[in-house]
């Protein structure tokens, strides 16, 4: 699918549990962690992009330089868990498709995000496995999963989708598996 169909949705409003803090601020070889996924979505031609961002992880990003043209939505229930993100994200969404991207895959490339887009289709689920062959972050969502990614609730975000439809799923592991690690302690900031 043509980059320039798909909505680039940001999922920012997480509450970082596992680190104690808001870890998207903190800074990830020289810069905020969030920058990182920023950057990396200001290189490719999405038809847009959306972060989906709490009003507290949105102050303690002050100053952060946001991807060109990003429409901000705000969650204000970001104890809904991840999945009222995505519903936030879709609703605003126009695109064909809808990729999803975490802020804490600071290595991430647009090499793998170009794969899942070249696999991506109205009715697929396209995401990348880690070296134990379990799903990763960016996930894909074709627009036939629209009504559904509206409905999800609870934690599991559009895992739960992608479980429903398995003979929709596209995976690949890309050829190094550690441009798909996620940050989540201190020990990952720092040796990460």
């Amino acid at each position: 699918m043509p980059e320039n169909n798909v909505s680039a949705i940001i999922l920012a409003a997480g509450k970082s549990k596992r680190m104690g803090r808001n870890k998207l601020s903190l800074p990830y070889k020289g810069i905020p962690l969030i920058e990182h996924t920023f950057r990396l979505v200001d290189k490719i031609d999405f038809l847009e992009c959306i972060v989906v961002i709490s009003p507290q992880n949105a102050e303690d990003l002050v100053g952060v330089s946001f991807p060109k043209e990003a429409k901000i939505v705000y969650n204000f229930n970001p104890e809904l868990g991840q999945s009222y993100s995505v519903v936030l994200g879709t609703k605003e969404a126009k695109g064909e498709g809808y990729l999803f991207f975490t802020g804490d895959q600071p290595l991430l490339t647009v090499e793998i995000t170009r794969e899942i887009l070249e696999n991506a289709a109205n009715h697929k689920i396209v995401f990348p496995l880690k070296e134990d062959d379990q799903p990763s972050n960016p996930t894909f969502f074709g627009k036939d999963f629209r009504e559904e990614l509206l409905a999800i609730q609870g934690e599991a975000g559009g895992r739960q989708i992608r479980e429903k439809h398995p003979l929709a799923c596209y995976s690949f592991t890309p050829k190094d598996t550690k441009q798909l690690k996620d940050i989540d302690t201190m020990r990952d900031i720092y040796f990460g």
